[in-house]
């Protein structure tokens, strides 16, 4: 059934459901409380504890040398990175373990965890020769009698022996060691109980293990902060390695730094011995040049005649710029020239030495000429007297600048001409220099070069000797280490906290989960609250505590007991339903629900009644009629209706008067097709003809939709739920039986509700219209009046004691009743 298997989620609070839950289920936390306590207890106790050393350290660099020179070029600017890398590197970490006692290490081995005891034993292993790689990893006991050590351990399938006092050599050809008591009271102690052992170890596996142990990391790049630590089974071992690696950093930092100023310093030296005996040769061949040749002062007559060169070569630059300033004004001054450019050039005259004031003034009043024609012509035409009087006048005036600019331009041409000659016979004299002169210049460049670097290297040498010898390192260890005393890991506290915790989720998230997806229908309420409205709930039936294999008339048990009675509330609100009918069909959602165990009841009852019954079984694929009967299932519903027995061949007599009962028969190939047949229909028909009520057990509807054809032609159709057994997700094929199916009406029945948890009832009512009633708790409902009676709990309640006298309102009640009845019983006659 797709239904079944779908995850039902509930999505309402319902405290009912929430009691069987805790009623159910509430060993669940408390098992997983005990079970996650049991897991901590057993981790805490079997887990090797881990300790962490850690220690901060603040790199810092001074140099009071530096401070004395008042530079900072000497010092090196220390970089965080590359001091981790320092810290993390292996050189620095085989130093620092080479400072501490590994070449062995030493066990205790209790009952059930096995420690280290690094630094903890009342004696230490002197290790003086180790000659045997076999050893390496290799467990040797150390036992103590008669305050004697004996070694002994084991090579392939040889056992070794060794004896000897403390304090005295135990040697053979694999190693020397000596076994040197720290205490002898604590020693003798110690061998008392457990096992005492150690090995050798490889120096390079073991400084691997270690350094995978080794943390170093930056705290604050600012404040140049680093931390280290180092974690490890042995709290002492711990503190001891992240010690041994402070202390080798500080060291070997110092030793690095110093070392590298000393050879800066060596190196120095020996360029000053070569560059002294340079300068003194270069300063003797100077001075035995300038003797030989006689030379005084030729440095000052170099100079005067760069001067005067470089005198010359401004001059002609200025020539040069005078001539191109001439060539603009010739160019502007035209036949008819523009008054705006010729204003222009006044200014780029105005500082040339070439141009004479006459040169200028000539330019100035044909700017006038041009100005004043520009005014005239304002007020009169070009053809007046006074403007051509003007042109004239300009026109000469432009013959008279263009023959300055021609004698201007060939006076200038003439002084370049004469500075051109000037510079060349300047530069041949300075060019016919004696070679002695640049002779002399070289050795007197060497000289004066040698002397530059000797002064270097003489100031360089004494910047790093001050330097040196005032480096120290200022890093400071801002938290020392100390020998942890609680473990990093497992923590007890934390440890319970969250395992504990982890097993209190899971057992309340267990609950949850059972809640919200709790699917089960567990009462009369429960059920009245998700069925659909037009499904009608006709009461339910206790759980019947007997076991029975199948399912059987036990109504005929007892008269007074619970499912007597409430098999008569069923059979009366299935009168109010509709009180004349003759077929009455059950069916349910799956099997086990208990709609044969109904559905023979209501039979019984109903025969019990006067009533001529027979029961029909068309669950063709589980027949269970004939196991109710005690009888064989040879012939029944599935022969009939293939037309191989007629009707009076299979309809069979109970052990109760009145009732009667036609088996399933064997089981066919093909159910569906018969029970869907027309010949059902007609046995049906002629069923009623014999029988006052045909009851039919239909396979169930929520596997296959053989019955739902029966149901709907039956006039009284009955569904059976089961307590605690039957899927509230069922429901869903109530509500596909009205709106797929088509059905008019379904009445509802739950089938197994348990005894206090079970609140079931019937009512009746007179009058016109149809009434029924249901009560809750244990007591009968009852309604009267016209239309639709309603019945609830009035204080009674109910006993399973047959022989107990009912109480009086309920011996009143079944007195009205019959009253009612035969009052009904004279109006149909």
């Amino acid at each position: 059934m797709a239904e079944e298997r779908s995850l039902f989620v509930n999505t309402e609070f319902n405290s009912e459901i929430l009691g069987i839950i805790i009623k159910r289920h509430w060993l669940t936390p408390l098992f997983f409380l005990i079970l996650f306590f049991l897991i901590a207890f057993f981790y805490l106790r079997y887990t090797k504890p881990v300790y962490q050393a850690t220690s901060v350290l603040q790199i810092i660099e001074e140099n009071e040398g530096d401070k004395v020179l008042g530079n900072t070029e000497l010092t090196e600017n220390t970089d965080l990175s590359e001091e981790i890398e320092l810290l993390r590197s292996d050189v620095l970490f085989t130093k620092a373990i080479g400072k501490l006692q590994l070449q062995t290490t030493i066990f205790y081995e209790g009952k059930i965890v096995t420690r280290d005891l690094y630094n903890q034993a009342p004696f230490e292993i002197l290790v003086y020769r180790f000659s045997d790689s076999l050893l390496i990893g290799k467990r040797i006991d150390i036992g103590l009698v008669n305050n004697k050590i004996t070694l002994k351990y084991k090579i392939g399938q040889k056992n070794y022996t060794l004896s000897g006092k403390p304090n005295e050599h135990l040697s053979n050809k694999m190693f020397d060691v000596v076994i040197r008591p720290i205490s002898l009271k604590s020693f003798n102690e110690f061998f008392s109980d457990d096992q005492i052992y150690f090995q050798f170890n490889d120096s390079e596996k073991l400084k691997k293990e270690l350094h995978q142990n080794l943390t170093i990391n930056p705290l604050d790049d600012q404040a140049k902060t680093i931390e280290i630590s180092f974690v490890h089974f042995n709290p002492r071992l711990s503190y001891d390695i992240v010690n041994a690696v402070l202390n080798t950093y500080l060291n070997y930092e110092k030793e690095v730094k110093q070392s590298k100023a000393n050879n800066t310093i060596l190196f120095i030296d020996r360029q000053l011995d070569s560059l002294s005996r340079i300068v003194r040769q270069s300063k003797d061949s100077l001075n035995q040049f300038t003797r030989t040749e006689g030379i005084s002062d030729i440095d000052l007559m170099t100079l005067n005649l760069s001067n005067n060169i470089n005198e010359l070569n401004h001059r002609l630059d200025e020539i040069d710029d005078e001539i191109a300033t001439l060539r603009l004004v010739s160019s502007k001054i035209q036949s008819d020239p523009n008054r705006i450019e010729i204003y222009r050039l006044i200014p780029e005259m105005v500082g040339k030495k070439s141009f004479d004031a006459v040169f200028i003034s000539q330019i100035e009043e044909l700017n006038k000429l041009l100005e004043s024609r520009d005014d005239l012509l304002r007020d009169v035409t070009a053809e007046h007297s006074k403007v051509k009087i003007i042109n004239e006048k300009i026109s000469n005036r432009i013959l008279s600048v263009r023959r300055s600019i021609v004698v201007t331009d060939e006076r200038m041409k003439i002084e370049k001409n004469a500075i051109n000659t000037k510079i060349a016979q300047l530069q041949g004299k300075f060019i016919a220099l004696p070679e002695k002169r640049m002779e002399y210049d070289r050795l007197k460049y060497m000289e004066e070069l040698n002397n530059r670097y000797l002064s270097l290297f003489t100031e360089k040498k004494i910047e790093y000797e001050i330097s040196n010898a005032g480096y120290f390192t200022t890093n400071r260890v801002l938290s020392e280490a100390t020998i942890p005393t609680s473990p990093l890991t497992p923590k007890p506290m934390l440890t319970y906290i969250l395992i504990i915790g982890i097993g209190v989720l899971i057992g309340f998230g267990f609950l949850a989960f059972r809640y919200f997806t709790f699917n089960d229908i567990i009462s009369i309420q429960d059920l009245q609250k998700i069925l659909p409205e037009k499904a009608n709930f006709l009461g339910a039936v206790p759980l019947y505590k007997r076991k029975m294999r199948y399912s059987q008339v036990v109504v005929n048990e007892s008269s007074k007991s619970r499912m007597a009675e409430a098999i008569r509330s069923l059979r009366a609100n299935m009168s109010f339903i509709n009180k004349d009918a003759k077929l009455i069909a059950v069916s349910s959602s799956i099997s086990g629900e208990g709609k044969t165990f109904v559905i023979l009841n209501l039979a019984g009852l109903i025969a019990a009644n006067g009533k001529k019954t027979v029961v029909i079984d068309l669950d063709l694929r589980k027949p269970k009629i004939h196991h109710g009967f005690n009888t064989e299932n040879f012939e029944g519903m599935s022969s009939l209706i293939s037309g191989f027995v007629q009707l009076d061949d299979v309809v069979r007599n109970s052990h109760l008067p009145n009732l009667h009962f036609i088996t399933a028969g064997p089981i066919p190939p093909n159910p569906s097709e018969l029970i869907q047949s027309e010949r059902l229909a007609q046995i049906i028909e002629e069923l009623k003809t014999k029988f006052d009520i045909i009851m039919i057990d239909n396979p169930p509807v929520g596997i296959v939709s053989d019955g739902i054809q029966i149901l709907a032609n039956a006039d009284v159709p009955l569904y059976v739920f089961k307590a605690n057994y039957s899927k509230r997700i069922f429901v869903k094929r109530v509500q596909e039986l009205f709106e797929v199916q088509k059905l008019n009406s379904l009445n509802i029945i739950l089938n197994g509700v348990e005894g206090k948890k079970s609140s079931y009832g019937y009512g009746y009512g007179y009058g016109y219209g149809y009434g029924y009633g249901y009560g809750y708790g244990y007591g009968y409902g009852y309604g009267y009046g016209y239309g639709y009676g309603e019945s609830d709990q009035d204080g009674g309640y109910y006993t399973d004691d047959e022989h107990e006298e009912k109480p009086l309102l309920i011996r009143l009640r079944e007195k009205l009743f019959n009253l009612w009845k035969s009052k009904k019983q004279k109006s149909k006659e």
